[in-house]
């Protein structure tokens, strides 16, 4: 009878026990994060779907209660993290063990973004919970590059305002686009002469720390040493720029029949061209960006602030060019003005010593004919 009670107990207890981890098991399933918790021998010995989902790896493989250093091996295998994240992340847990706490913060190749939250459980082992922050990270990117663009935008006003010198206004736009579009490089012309004689000067360029890292300060430098010579009409791809007064965009520079020789370098792969276009839509000046991503220079985003900058560069281009008009023609008049004084004088110097004679002899006569 005894036994017999014991027995059911024990029956009654198992099925408590079932029901509990079933109950357990969903209420896991129902959290969004991914969770793993490892006992004090780092052995997996509870996670919920979310874990074996967020990286593809199968819940039966998870029963077999791997070690934390396996479970992060398969995760570097599957092509999630890299090694050194990895490393990284370990000696993290290394040192947090004496503050049993730990936040990390991953980036995934595959574009997720994680949020780790690791503390030390009654057990003695590591209760890891696994956070996607991909929407939180790009919303918060987003917003910085809108504070960011429209701080911009701000500057070119305010410099457009403030400011004569051309070339601050260029370098200040230059500045933040080669950042902002993951620019190697670029730089700001403009058009001067007529016709077949026109040839597009330089106002400003800016070339990327990584590139001059990459291909060296020699190769910037002639690079730069072409821009400050001018190119001249139908060199290069920028006249179709000029002539269309539509943007181009090219995906490998270097291999363009069109291309520049002097420019194709393996460092020059991706490039696009803006017109910039006076008040009246003549062309004056092309802004040149080299972007990692073509696509990026061409999403809508990016071309607003292109079209921004570029009504901005030509305004003030067109600003500098009326004041250079204007004091050459200040100067103009300023010489008309010398040249009509020396005239006077002149005439005047050469008028009065006739003149003197004339009146002299005039007096003489009028004397002897008195006398």
């Amino acid at each position: 009878m005894t036994t017999k009670l014991r027995a059911t107990n024990t029956e009654k207890i198992e099925m408590e026990l079932q029901q509990l981890r079933a109950d357990q098991e969903l209420i896991l399933n129902q959290v969004d994060n991914a969770i793993a918790l490892f006992d004090s021998s780092d052995c997996l010995v509870l996670f919920n779907q979310k874990l074996a989902q967020i990286w593809g790896i199968s819940p039966e493989w998870l029963e077999t209660k791997p070690k934390s250093d396996l479970l992060f091996a398969e995760i570097v295998a599957r092509g999630y993290w890299s090694s050194q994240q990895r490393e990284q992340f370990q000696q993290a847990l290394q040192q947090a063990k004496e503050q049993q706490s730990l936040s990390f913060y991953f980036e995934q190749s595959n574009g997720i973004c994680l949020e780790v939250y690791a503390t030390i459980a009654a057990s003695g082992g590591w209760l890891f919970t696994f956070r996607d922050v991909t929407v939180y990270q790009n919303s918060k990117a987003s917003l910085n590059a809108e504070v960011r663009r429209l701080r911009f935008l701000l500057g070119l006003t305010e410099r457009l305002q403030n400011s004569n010198c051309l070339q601050e206004i260029g370098q200040f736009a230059l500045s933040y686009l080669v950042q902002a579009m993951n620019a190697a490089f670029g730089d700001v012309k403009v058009i001067s002469g007529e016709g077949t004689k026109r040839s597009a000067g330089t106002i400003s360029n800016q070339v990327s720390t990584q590139f001059i890292a990459s291909y060296g300060e020699p190769v910037a430098e002639e690079m730069q040493k072409l821009l400050a010579r001018g190119i001249p009409y139908g060199t290069g791809l920028l006249w179709q720029v000029v002539e269309t007064g539509k943007p181009l965009f090219v995906d490998d520079y270097a291999k363009h029949p069109n291309a520049v020789p002097e420019f194709r370098h393996p460092g020059i792969g991706q490039l696009g061209i803006f017109p910039i276009a006076a008040t009246n839509g003549r062309i004056i000046g092309v802004l040149t960006l080299e972007s990692r991503n073509i696509q990026k220079l061409q999403a809508t985003l990016h071309q607003e602030v292109l079209e921004a900058a570029c009504r901005t560069l030509g305004a003030a281009i067109e600003r500098a060019q009326t004041q250079e008009d204007l004091r050459q023609v200040n100067q103009q008049l300023e010489y008309s003005s010398q040249l009509k004084s020396e005239f006077l004088a002149s005439m005047s110097h050469e008028l009065r010593t006739p003149l003197n004679s004339i009146l002299g002899f005039s007096d003489l006569l009028r004397r002897q004919t008195a006398g």
